[in-house]
Formats: C-alpha cells, sequence, structure tokens
C-alpha cells in the first residue's frame, strides 16, 4: 500500500518535472542586517541570520554592545507565539533578565509583533526597581527575532545596567 504511494508520487514528479525557475533559498536570502546604537552613539552595523534574537546577533559578530546574562538558559515560566492561534506555554526557557533592553524607533517597534505577557512584566520591573527608565518604544532585545522585515533594523542600547563586582 504505502509502496504504491510512493510509487505513484514519484512518477507524478517525473512526469510534471521539477521547476528550474523556483530557484532554492540561499543562505544569503536568509542575512539580515541590524545596526546597534551604544549609549555614546558608536553605531555597530552587524549580519544575522532570520530567527535570531538581537543579542544572539551581537554575540554572532563578537561584539558585546548587547550582552544577554540568559546565555545558558533558564529563566521563568512564558509563552511563544508561534501563530494567530497557537501560543506554547513554556517553562525554564525564555526571558529573565531587562539587561537586553533596547529603544527602538516608532517605525521599527510597529513592524514588531505585539509584546507577549513577560516582556511587558520584566519592564515593569526594570521600571519599578529604577534599572533603568522604560519608553512608549521599550523592549526587550532577547523577545525580537528578526525577519525579512526587519531587515535594517536600527536598535538604541541605552546605558548599561550597573552590576557589582565586590
Amino acid at each position: 500500500m504505502l509502496s504504491s504511494v510512493i510509487r505513484r508520487n514519484v512518477a507524478c514528479s517525473l512526469r510534471t518535472g521539477f521547476s528550474s525557475s523556483a530557484a532554492l533559498p540561499t543562505i544569503h536570502d536568509k542575512i539580515v542586517t541590524a545596526t546597534f546604537v551604544d549609549c555614546m552613539g558608536e553605531r555597530f552595523v552587524l549580519k544575522g541570520l532570520e530567527g535570531m534574537t538581537l543579542p544572539e546577533i551581537s554575540a554572532m559578530n563578537n561584539c558585546d554592545v548587547l550582552q544577554d546574562d540568559n546565555q545558558m538558559g533558564g529563566g521563568l515560566p512564558c509563552q511563544i507565539k508561534h501563530t494567530d492561534d497557537w501560543t506554547e506555554d513554556v517553562f525554564g526557557e525564555g526571558l529573565h533578565s531587562s539587561q537586553t533592553h533596547v529603544i527602538l524607533s516608532q517605525e521599527w517597534y510597529d513592524k514588531l509583533p505585539p509584546m507577549m505577557y513577560d516582556e511587558d512584566r520584566l519592564l515593569e520591573e526594570m521600571d519599578y526597581f529604577e534599572r533603568a527608565e522604560r519608553t512608549p518604544h521599550s523592549r526587550i532585545g532577547a523577545a525580537i527575532k528578526v525577519t525579512r522585515d526587519l531587515d535594517g533594523i536600527v536598535v538604541h542600547v541605552p546605558d548599561p545596567l550597573p552590576f557589582d563586582t565586590s
């Protein structure tokens, strides 16, 4: 039964042929550019791949402009929105720090999907504990996965959070 289905599909593919006009995507098609502007106004134009987060792009380019303290996993329960109809609850994954706080212009902010609960909560805590000031265009860089629509995105990275070295 299964072999007859396979034979039929192979025969159909051979009869219709493979379209040479439909080129397979290359790695070049998946490359996006992000510009990071640090607190001193220095610009870092970095390349990454679709699906990467902003801190992953920074780390891949050996640039410490946006460091994520969540590289080893951990974090709090959160949700991942896969489609309009499917939001997955995950535990021990996701965001747990506002260290990758970025500020976007209205142009780029409007292109992002709506903020999920865990990102909003981290920004509220950041503002409440006065670690940094939340703006109307604040987002958590670790929550932003770049897509083709975000190619050329410009993110402003505010002063890094102070930390205790003792």
